[in-house]
């Protein structure tokens, strides 16, 4: 988390908010949850969402008596989706088939953001954090009343949103009441139009923050 900017993107957003509330979907082991509880001295309300049943067991393991465990995906509807797993590692779970290596599946939950927000009367988000292997768009489309109260989204663009046939500006476009910044180690570089320079799917980092 040091070399990828997470850590520096935790204190960006958080460094000068009380009990912020965090959504870490795609928690997988609990790394950044576990960091995010650090920094904010255990005052944060986190939500980690993490569909895979082996990886949520090991949420289970460390988080359960400080964060909100929720096993499930998220999504633009809610229903269930096939979730594709390689076999031998973890946290590369996708809804987007790869075409070598993911032998393993399994039936999952989708619910929305929104839906999940108006059942927790919860008003407001103060980061969003989303790893989920090309499928942050379509979380985001199931996101679109909460978007106007969140207030920092984290997002990846890796391999897998080539697989999902989803890129940079595709959520570039869709943030438009953001201002988006590639996230550096240790620093911000915002991005104020995309071009084909832009489309790194190297595992990249992203901060989008609310203009207003």
């Amino acid at each position: 988390m040091n070399e990828n900017g997470e850590k520096f993107a935790i204190k960006y957003t958080l460094g000068n908010i009380t009990n912020p509330i965090i959504f870490d979907v795609g928690a997988q082991g609990g790394n950044y949850s576990r960091e995010v509880l650090s920094f904010t001295k255990g005052k944060a309300q986190i939500y980690a969402f993490e569909p895979n049943k082996k990886d949520y067991e090991k949420l289970r393991e460390g988080l359960c008596e400080w964060v909100h465990l929720i096993n499930c995906a998220l999504g633009d509807s809610i229903g269930r989706l096939t979730l594709f797993s390689p076999e031998h590692a973890r946290g590369l779970s996708s809804f987007h088939r790869k075409e070598v290596g993911f032998t393993e599946s399994e039936e999952v939950s989708v619910r929305t953001i929104d839906e999940f927000c108006q059942s927790g009367e919860i008003k407001e988000i103060t980061l969003l954090k989303l790893d989920v292997e090309g499928h942050e768009l379509i979380c985001l489309k199931g996101a679109q009343k909460m978007l106007p109260n969140i207030k920092y989204i984290q997002f990846e663009i890796s391999i897998a949103s080539r697989d999902a046939r989803v890129y940079f500006k595709d959520i570039y476009r869709f943030l438009s009441d953001y201002k988006i910044f590639r996230i550096l180690r240790d620093g911000l570089v915002e991005i104020k139009d995309p071009d084909k320079l832009s489309e790194i799917l190297f595992t990249t980092n992203y901060l989008a923050v609310r203009k207003n």
